[in-house]
């Protein structure tokens, strides 16, 4: 499982377990599970998609740091 968090300007808005997180960052889109390689990048306006229980969860971005 992935530990996700997400942060806005205003605080923590949740904090999540995820077997796969979908999104789009400045190189392209990219899907991460659970043991994959260390990655910092910068993500782009987008939709984040986590998928919980197998069941998925669509967030919208405006911008951010992935890591």
């Amino acid at each position: 499982m992935l530990k996700v968090k997400i942060v806005t300007p205003s605080g923590l808005y949740g904090t999540f377990e995820a077997s796969k997180v979908h999104v789009a960052t400045s190189v392209g889109e990219c899907t991460l599970l659970a043991n994959h390689m260390p990655l910092v990048a910068t993500l782009k306006i987008s939709k984040l998609i986590l998928t919980i229980d197998e069941t998925e969860h669509d967030f919208a971005i405006s911008s951010g740091i992935l890591h």
